[in-house]
């Protein structure tokens, strides 16, 4: 059964009750929006983002066993790579 939202002035959307509690939605989630060439939307959650302290990024670099070889081909790889937020 189809569940129906209103666009607001500003453009905002509430989502009805049923569509949140299937897709597990609370106050402060994000999500995605993508449109298709035809016009259609598509919402997706998105996990939420940790932001890494200095602390965090020198445990994570003394921890680091790959070589300098192996990080340089990781680099490049990279930069070859489209990359997407949120995955």
């Amino acid at each position: 059964m189809a569940s129906f939202a209103k666009v607001g002035k500003k453009g905002e959307i509430e989502l009805p009750e049923d569509v949140r509690e299937k897709a597990r939605l609370k106050e402060g989630d994000s999500l995605s929006v993508e449109t298709k060439e035809d016009g259609s939307i598509i919402l997706r959650p998105t996990p939420p983002v940790r932001e890494y302290t200095d602390e965090d990024i020198e445990m994570f670099a003394r921890e680091d066993e790959t070589t300098s070889e192996e990080r340089e081909r990781f680099l490049k790889w990279l930069d070859r790579e489209p990359r997407f937020l949120g995955r």
